[in-house]
């Protein structure tokens, strides 16, 4: 028992140092499809303005990102993009209020549509005039 145990250790961490070593190859890349690594937001966090950008990064390959805005009603606006920014247009501008709690959010997409990451939801508010 005790060496089917270390055999089994012996083997996972054997494993664990080739795909290591294939990132490294890879750039730092997952070599079986994505990547390693994951979505970060960067901002906004507080009040945003009509010239606010939302802004991400992402160590993952994604076919395509979907930024999600919306409040405790729901989504107010959705937008896919290829891009890792987004400022927003003038009709879903219009659709926020000040005084309202909204929160952002962006999911990475594979070619399939999948969801492979996601930032999370990130608080703001729009600054009153």
């Amino acid at each position: 028992m005790r060496r089917r145990l270390f055999v089994s250790l012996t083997t996972a961490v054997a494993l664990a140092a080739v795909v290591f070593a294939l990132q490294l190859v890879e750039g730092g890349r997952w070599p079986f499809g994505g990547s390693a690594g994951s979505i970060r937001a960067l901002a906004p966090a507080g009040a945003i303005d009509p010239d606010t950008e939302f802004v991400w990064t992402t160590g993952r390959r994604a076919t395509m990102f979907r930024l999600t805005i919306a409040d405790d009603r729901g989504a107010v606006f959705v937008q896919d993009t290829q891009a890792s920014r987004v400022r927003l247009p003038e009709h879903a501008w219009r659709q926020l209020r000040p005084g309202v709690q909204y929160w952002w959010s962006v999911t990475a997409l594979d070619r399939h549509w999948t969801a492979v990451a996601s930032t999370g939801r990130q608080p703001f508010s729009v600054k009153t005039p």
